[in-house]
């Protein structure tokens, strides 16, 4: 089975690029197994160099999963230790957003595959949540990015006249905010429950840098 015609080749073996005008700072490579091609992107800043180092990791990350396992299903993420990241995150079929028309017609199956954090993703989670949960992280395809770690909040207090009773999801910044405003209330409480299902309780009678720095670590447990 061959890859597309315009495909060129990559500077690691068995690797592909979809064509040789692919922008340098919006990379896709392509590695194909029997009837599957696997493809990863990788997005730098406007004249910022590859970060090669960091690609090799992930790369050699992808290599590994295909020979113990691969990537079940249309979804899912693994832990597996890939350069910064620590785990690998998949889509395929109609979810997934690179590699369009980048096969065979006889291929059975093109995977877009993402390096990630474990403390960003569950693969137990239903479709819709996984997926969204996905398209919400930022610069997903940026190799030096931060984590965005999966959190959800209760919160209470006389700052906010809108109580959140039921456990809502919130990004890290947006906790961090409820918690700066609840330093001045002095009945405020907020609960952080993480990916793990731990959860924190914070209270007037934390310091706001103390709470900073608990929730961040918080969020991040893996």
């Amino acid at each position: 089975m061959e890859f597309i015609s315009d495909a060129v080749a990559f500077d690691r073996p068995g690797w592909r690029m979809p064509t040789s005008s692919t922008a340098a700072n919006d990379l896709h490579v392509l590695y194909r197994q029997d009837d599957e091609v696997v493809c990863l992107g990788v997005e730098t800043a406007t004249g910022a160099p590859l970060p090669a180092p960091a690609l090799e990791a992930v790369l050699a990350a992808i290599e590994a999963r295909l020979g113990d396992g691969g990537f079940a299903g249309d979804y899912g993420v693994a832990a597996q230790p890939a350069g910064r990241f620590d785990a690998l995150g998949h889509l395929s079929g109609d979810l997934r957003r690179l590699a369009d028309g980048w096969a065979n017609p006889v291929d059975r199956r093109v995977v877009q595959v993402f390096p990630c954090f474990r403390c960003e993703l569950d693969a137990g989670w239903r479709l819709p949540k996984f997926v969204a949960a996905v398209r919400g992280m930022r610069n997903l395809f940026d190799l030096d990015r931060a984590p965005s770690p999966f959190l959800e909040i209760t919160l209470h207090g006389r700052a906010f006249p809108r109580p959140i009773d039921n456990w809502a999801g919130a990004p890290l910044t947006l906790a961090l905010s409820y918690a700066s405003a609840l330093t001045h209330d002095p009945t405020g409480v907020l609960r952080v429950r993480n990916l793990q299902g731990a959860v924190l309780t914070l209270d007037k009678a934390t310091p706001w840098a103390a709470w900073a720095e608990a929730i961040t670590a918080h969020a991040q447990m893996r």
